[in-house]
């Protein structure tokens, strides 16, 4: 039987869910789940023993024990989507620190993806149907449709889960829908204190 497609591939990271938003900033990471309705976390992090004190709901066995309590399933895809350790040390380009530098999309593009400099795919080219799959599989959550890659990174483009994503949802055929988390949780902080002032 046919594995039915994803509606999109949503994306996420965590950077953006902390400081600034205090104590709200758990509440908002997982409330942005739970808006977009996601139902498969996959986690495209090479080390999941998150080291940032802003982020321990970020840390591999607090996030797998919340997310089974909302109902969506986690799979970690390190071994298909994670950047290698070479890959994640390269150095960022000085003119755009918010982005990847050129090395890094070219070899991520090449090892992990599959795609050469002219952009066609090579002998070992991901295979969007078995990664979506294999997810599934890992998830036990055959019924997902609306799966998010997971990684540190506020912005999409400052992190490899954009690759990822652009080339999951081309195979697939579907839209890629980015959570930025500095919106997220500033949304769920004003909806709480409209909240706290109705009630006062």
């Amino acid at each position: 039987m046919r594995t039915k497609k994803p509606v999109a591939i949503f994306t996420m990271g965590v950077f953006g869910f902390a400081s600034e938003f205090g104590d709200a900033a758990e509440a908002a990471f997982f409330q942005a789940l739970k808006d977009n309705n996601i139902d498969l976390f996959i986690d495209t992090r090479l080390r999941r023993g998150f080291m940032y004190g802003a982020y321990p709901y970020a840390s591999k066995t607090r996030l797998i024990k919340k997310l089974s309590a909302l109902g969506i399933g986690y799979a970690h895809l390190k071994d298909e989507l994670a950047p290698t350790r070479e890959i994640k040390n390269l150095p960022s380009d000085p003119d755009a620190p918010e982005k990847l530098s050129r090395e890094y999309v070219c070899r991520y593009n090449h090892e992990i993806l599959g795609i050469d400099t002219d952009g066609r795919p090579t002998e070992s080219a991901l295979n969007a149907e078995v990664i979506w799959a294999r997810a599934r599989e890992l998830a036990e959550r055959p019924d997902a449709i609306r799966p998010l890659l997971f990684c540190v990174e506020a912005e999409p483009q400052a992190c490899h889960r954009s690759l990822a994503a652009s080339e999951l949802a081309r195979q697939l055929h579907v839209e890629v829908i980015d959570l930025v988390a500095s919106s997220a949780a500033r949304r769920w902080r004003t909806d709480c204190s409209d909240r706290q002032v109705q009630q006062n």
